[in-house]
């Protein structure tokens, strides 16, 4: 049985080896379900609280059932992502009527009416579906998961619906800001069209989380620094409650990757020897990502808590810093334009 698993290493003991079964087709989410936890009992398990800011406080003080809407990516275009693996690039989604069934069963199962859908992108048609059925159906959970900041998001009626039937907090990738980096990224939203979609969830009740990414090859001083300002302006406009900020890593399965020699990327000659999915590099703009990477974590730490948004940027840096080139009322302007 095990070398019907799909694309897993196993160690074979008579043959004292290891060998690699990818031949199986994928397993369908509709005869997936969930994994199955029987004789584990969720009572003797406490919550750990590992920072008090909300949203980031619901993850880890709850028990949360896990449960997969969809498979993949629906948009699988983003450079820096591995969209050549199988568990990006081959999107797939379950039935409303098998999802409703799994969420029964692990309520029976858990006794919490907590959900977390652990989707890389859940595709917003399926969650109008599914947000839907649970108002049809009176069944009352709290859940969030993982989305694009698409324009579908932007509906008020969409976003209104998503609150009502549960859905608490929302994540999603808002990656570099700027629109010249969310091009070369191939992230395929405007920063314009991500804020009006946060601004309707978060006036609907949805808290939002938002992943941020600084050093993406080719980007200068002035980039960042106008990073910087638009993540001010959005926490100051209230349309997002907190953000995750980590350094662009290169991985082995990404279009990056591939076009390693365009971006005037040069690899690292040590090796892990474990796994080498996530590449060591140097560009020509490292020493700059080098030296701003301080004061940009310690910036979105204090937005992150509501403090340091009334100063200008450059506060943050004990090294002058060029102007930003984003007017002060951007993202306000934006949000209210007709």
């Amino acid at each position: 049985m095990i070398q019907k698993l799909k694309n897993t290493y196993y160690f074979d003991k008579k043959n004292n080896n290891i060998f690699f079964s990818g031949s199986e087709k994928n397993v369908s989410l509709s005869v997936r379900n969930f994994q199955k936890m029987d004789g584990i009992k969720v009572s003797d398990y406490f919550s750990v609280m590992d920072n008090p800011v909300a949203p980031i406080y619901l993850w880890t003080t709850h028990y949360w059932n896990k449960l997969q809407l969809s498979g993949g990516c629906y948009w699988k275009k983003c450079r820096f992502c591995d969209t050549s693996l199988d568990y990006i690039k081959n999107n797939s989604q379950d039935t409303i009527k098998n999802i409703l069934s799994n969420i029964c069963r692990l309520i029976k199962f858990s006794n919490s009416r907590y959900f977390h859908f652990t989707d890389e992108a859940t595709p917003p048609a399926l969650l109008q579906k599914l947000s839907n059925e649970l108002i049809n159906s009176n069944l009352k959970i709290s859940y969030y998961t993982n989305i694009r900041f698409d324009k579908p998001f932007a509906n008020r009626g969409f976003a209104e619906q998503l609150s009502s039937s549960g859905c608490i907090c929302l994540t999603g990738g808002l990656e570099t800001l700027t629109n010249e980096t969310l091009k070369k990224i191939n992230k395929g939203f405007s920063i314009e069209s991500a804020v009006k979609a946060m601004k309707t969830l978060s006036e609907s009740g949805i808290l939002l989380h938002a992943y941020l990414m600084y050093g993406i090859p080719g980007q200068t001083e002035n980039d960042l620094i106008d990073f910087l300002e638009i993540a001010r302006q959005i926490y100051n406009a209230g349309i997002m409650r907190t953000a995750y900020l980590h350094r662009f890593a290169l991985t082995f399965h990404s279009s990056y990757y591939a076009d390693a020699k365009i971006e005037n990327l040069n690899f690292s000659k040590k090796k892990n020897p474990f796994a080498n999915n996530d590449i060591k590099y140097r560009d020509h703009f490292s020493g700059i990502y080098d030296r701003y990477s301080k004061p940009l974590q310690t910036a979105i730490y204090n937005f992150n808590r509501g403090t340091g948004l009334d100063i200008t940027v450059a506060k943050w840096f004990d090294f002058k810093t060029p102007k930003p080139r984003i007017l002060k009322n951007y993202i306000q302007d934006t949000l209210y334009e007709s």
